[in-house]
């Protein structure tokens, strides 16, 4: 019989993460924000920082004592964890591939061409050292409810890096008249997702350690009165929602599942 995932406390955002094929993946941050005319249409940001420098090494180990041997990772075992590393920045691709998937102006285009009807692309930029790089994008709405569908192609997420393709899935708007209520319970990767068996002990482990070096931060601000809200913190009509280390783990766990809202006033 066919037992249902349970749907996990969520926090992450655009920010799931999950076990690489070796050791650990890198250190990510990921921040997102909507703003709100009195209309309700807007602007929607989003950030990604993908770091995979601080575990080549740890990979290189990890891979050198499966294999068995005595001693420490050997300069080409360092060497190939490097080169896995730049492969997941890439979206998983190599070769030809991923020498296309480094033209800035093609990634540009391409994600332009793939986003929803009413979404308009106001900037996009990326910048790329070594093994870290900075996504980044702004978008015009003029509906909220028009982001939830949007995507991110495998170059943006880091392949196997991060698993999540909608960043702004779980977001939801409801006009109540006098009030509107703008909520965001971000979905797990693989949420709702048919599994025969319980997650392994070691994935969970191992995707709690990833998430003890990951943030996700989130921004909502308006021109409205905010009536009610369990924002973190408030900067005027700007209302900040940050989680990192062991409050973004607690809050993946959370049951019931993690919401941030705000209520405002029109």
């Amino acid at each position: 019989m066919m037992r249902k995932r349970g749907r996990r406390g969520a926090l992450v955002g655009a920010a799931v993460a999950a076990a690489t094929a070796t050791a650990l993946t890198g250190c990510f941050d990921c921040e997102e924000s909507v703003h709100l005319d009195r209309n309700l249409s807007g602007r929607a940001a989003y950030r990604l920082t993908i770091d995979m420098e601080p575990v080549v090494d740890v990979n290189a180990a990890a891979a050198h004592a499966k294999s068995g041997k005595p001693g420490t990772a050997t300069a080409q075992e360092i060497a190939q964890a490097r080169e896995q590393a730049l492969r997941e920045l890439a979206g998983g691709a190599s070769g030809a591939d991923a020498a296309k998937l480094a033209d800035p102006a093609a990634k540009k285009a391409s994600f332009a061409a793939n986003l929803p009807p009413g979404i308009k692309l106001l900037s996009w930029s990326e910048d790329t050292l070594r093994l870290k790089r900075e996504s980044r994008f702004e978008v015009g709405f003029g509906d909220l409810r028009q982001l939830v569908p949007l995507k991110l192609l495998p170059w943006n997420r880091g392949g196997s890096v991060l698993q999540r393709d909608q960043p702004f899935e779980g977001l939801r708007v409801v006009d109540e008249g006098p009030t509107v209520l703008v909520t965001l319970t971000p979905q797990p990767a693989g949420a709702g997702e048919e599994r025969t068996e319980p997650r392994p002990a070691g994935e969970v482990k191992e995707e709690e350690t990833i998430l003890r070096h990951a943030g996700f931060a989130f921004r909502l601000d308006s021109p409205f009165e905010v009536v009610e809200t369990n924002a973190a913190r408030r900067d005027g009509h700007a209302l900040y929602w940050e989680f990192k280390g062991s409050a973004l783990v607690a809050a993946m766990n959370a049951q019931p599942p993690t919401t941030l809202r705000a209520r405002l006033k029109k």
